[in-house]
């Protein structure tokens, strides 16, 4: 092997690492893996900007932001609700759920459409008694098969094509994804009503199982001066045999006091960790006792507090940091008072918690949240509907029907993708229906990098020799199963990679892979490409697979093997049914 060879599978390798752990953003480690991969002369400084040129991309980037905008319009929610108005039954709700959610996500990003929906799922499973764990998973499986429908169902499937066009392959076509795309859709509603319904938990939802299990969340208090309690030993301020609630322990002047005795005499700013059920909580701290919740001055405690569940975002920029570094107050006009955590025990001052994505946030929120909550994308509501703030219906109108003629013209190969989306955005700004500020907002600037980067990685693999070194030893090992079986290779290998990094990170290692293995074999590249774009979305075995799955972990109360139970078991089938649709249709068998 050459330098330049082992250098790439060396970056390759430690890339792959490194997004299993998660040792630092997405972005962070393509841009390290890139600039090693230029200093070590595998790319040029052409290719390492390519990405950021790629028209591709471009309409990613442009799709999200003109969603975000879509999703303030009053239209989407109108048509759930209409579609749901009536369902009683868990049957029936789930069907329509799974068959609308998939439809849907065809045309507009799963994620945001995931996260309107999981409070109204939340709402809906809380009212008719049935547990959010058996609605969210297929909410976030649906929505991920309904995204392999179309071109611009996932932003996954706009990256390949980006690829594809660079590699001088022709452009996928916008319902070229559709036989396999709408098989696998009706896989999956089948699936979810017969065999996953069986096998999904029925876990207890968040707050109720707070209600009945002490350990579930932790609650810092605080002896303000001058409280009643301050001299009083735990007996008899009675912080014994609470409803619903313990106290774990009392940190004074730096030390933790664990077990607390029931003689132990409580002192002035001592903090009092508890956990179990924030009502009774509440209850405490709305007695002049002195014993207060150390939310900021201006959060009114006098009254009921305004509490509001949030689930971290897996791309959170507050992943990893922790509460008393995170400037939550500032930045959301809100204070922490509880975390949960699927069960697992946090010690310690709320302040010093490092902060992990799934976590279950209950929060203070001032007057400012909502409006501070639509610029951030780091946190999910999932206890109450998010309040929006909708467009005029002109103007609602205006933008969806100008979609909706975006795609269809793409669809007749009539007009570009890139040129309609370029005349939408042009026409936010022209009808006074965007900002230059929302669309700062809006914009995933982490996806943007990674996509961009993405580009460059898939060069430096082939330029290397990785690619056919790779394709040779994956023909070796499929070439007795023929053209299927190697097929279902690439399918595998990259569904493999998807399962514990970002679907763009398993793309853009797969596709060269997959293009030199297909010329190897003298056949058609794009079959193949199909292959990588149906591996690197239906990722329903892992919850950091996908974000929609990472989005309902914490408010399903999900374990890791909940999705491993459920979902591999999906996951080979879809991507057998995929694989096999697709040689199909490409004339191959």
């Amino acid at each position: 092997m050459d330098f330049q060879l082992i250098l790439t599978f060396v970056v390759v390798v430690g890339l792959i690492i490194g997004l299993i752990k998660d040792i630092a953003p997405a972005s962070a480690l393509f841009f390290v893996s890139i600039s090693i991969l230029f200093l070590g002369n595998v790319i040029s400084p052409q290719d390492v900007l390519s990405g950021f040129s790629n028209d591709q991309i471009a309409v990613v980037i442009l799709l999200l932001i003109i969603g975000n905008v879509i999703n303030q319009t009053s239209i989407v929610p109108t048509i759930f609700d209409r579609i749901f108005k009536g369902s009683k039954t868990y049957k029936s709700f789930l069907l329509r759920l799974t068959i609308a959610s998939s439809s849907m996500s065809a045309f507009l990003n799963n994620t945001p459409l995931v996260a309107m929906l999981i409070p109204y799922v939340y709402k809906w499973g809380i009212n008719n008694k049935v547990s959010p764990s058996k609605l969210l998973i297929p909410l976030s499986y649906a929505t991920i098969a309904g995204g392999m429908i179309t071109l611009v169902g996932t932003s996954t499937n706009l990256i390949i094509n980006g690829l594809a066009k660079e590699e001088g392959l022709r452009s996928l076509g916008m319902f070229e994804f559709a036989a396999a795309g709408i098989t696998v859709a009706i896989l999956v509603v089948v699936y979810m009503l017969t065999i996953g319904a069986k096998l999904l938990p029925d876990n207890k939802d968040v707050l109720t199982s707070v209600n009945e299990n002490s350990k579930e969340y932790t609650i810092e208090t605080e002896l303000v001066k001058g409280g009643k309690l301050i001299g009083k030993n735990i007996e008899n301020a009675g912080l014994r045999n609470l409803r619903g609630l313990f106290l774990i322990e009392i940190i004074r002047s730096g030390e933790r006091l664990t077990p607390v005795s029931p003689e132990e005499i409580l002192q002035e700013s001592d903090k009092l960790i508890f956990a179990g059920n924030i009502s009774t909580v509440t209850d405490l701290i709305h007695t002049d006792n002195g014993l207060r919740i150390p939310v900021e001055k201006d959060f009114n405690q006098s009254t009921d507090l305004d509490i509001v569940e949030c689930v971290l975002a897996n791309n959170s920029t507050l992943k990893g940091r922790k509460v008393k570094n995170s400037n939550f107050r500032s930045n959301f006009d809100a204070s922490i008072v509880a975390i949960h955590r699927n069960g697992q025990r946090i010690e310690g001052k709320l302040g010093d918690v490092e902060l992990s994505s799934g976590d279950v946030l209950l929060l203070a929120i001032g007057s400012d949240f909502y409006k501070r909550l639509e610029e951030n994308s780091d946190l999910y509501i999932i206890s109450k509907e998010k309040r929006r703030a909708e467009l005029p219906k002109w103007k609602s109108i205006l933008i969806v029907t100008m979609f909706v003629a975006a795609i269809a013209l793409a669809g007749l190969d009539l007009f570009s993708l890139f040129k309609s989306s370029l005349i939408i955005m042009a026409s936010l700004f022209l009808f006074k229906i965007s900002s230059f500020k929302d669309i700062k907002r809006g914009l995933d600037i982490e996806l943007v990098l990674v996509l961009g980067f993405s580009i460059a990685l898939g060069k430096a693999i082939k330029a290397s020799g990785a690619a056919d070194l790779l394709a040779t030893n994956i023909i070796d090992v499929f070439k007795q199963t023929g053209i299927v079986g190697i097929m279902f290779g690439i399918w595998l290998m990259t569904n493999i990679l998807t399962a514990f990094m970002s679907n763009a990170a398993a793309a853009a290692i797969a596709f060269p892979i997959a293009v030199s293995l297909a010329h190897q074999m003298g056949v058609d590249p794009i079959p193949f490409v199909f292959c990588v774009a149906f591996g690197a979305s239906l990722e329903f075995s892992t919850p950091i697979g996908y974000q929609t799955n990472m989005m309902i972990y914490g408010p399903g109360g999900y374990k890791f093997m909940d999705y491993v139970r459920v979902g591999v078991p999906l996951n080979l089938a879809a991507g057998f049914i995929a694989v096999i649709i697709l040689a199909f249709q490409f004339h191959l068998i």
